[in-house]
């Protein structure tokens, strides 16, 4: 008699929800050796790329080649993950800093406001408004 389920499979059977087969391990276990066997071996492409761009010579005194530059560039995905943008967020400002500003930020008010409400300005109230 069914249980109710698709196929008559019972609950919880099979593998888990990003559970690793044979293949996904051997690939993770591949890429490893890799990555330990590029960096043991000699350069990265990182290397040679920062070299370039700061026009250095190389660890073992080579200049950066334009073939070896587009070898580099080519593979460095495969090696060199991407850095992922992250927002950045002030919650906290040093209260001496916070009143700091504060105070130039009134000042600069009141400085407007008396501008505002005086004669045409003068130069030297300018020079005054400014030194603060």
């Amino acid at each position: 008699m069914p249980d109710g389920t698709r196929g008559g499979a019972r609950s919880g059977a099979g593998r888990k929800p990003g559970g690793l087969n044979k293949s996904t391990i051997e690939r993770a276990l591949r890429a490893q050796h890799g990555l330990k066997s590029a960096s043991e071996g000699g350069l990265l492409p990182l290397d040679v790329m920062l070299a370039r761009m700061r026009d250095e010579l190389l660890p073992n005194g080579q200049k950066v080649t334009d073939e070896m530059f587009e070898a580099a560039v080519a593979v460095a995905p495969y090696l060199h993950a991407r850095l992922s943008a992250v927002a950045a967020s002030v919650t906290t400002m040093n209260p001496e800093v916070q009143a700091s500003a504060e105070r130039a930020r009134r000042i600069l008010l009141d400085q407007l406001e008396e501008l505002e409400a005086g004669p045409p300005v003068q130069a030297e109230t300018l020079a005054r408004v400014f030194q603060h």
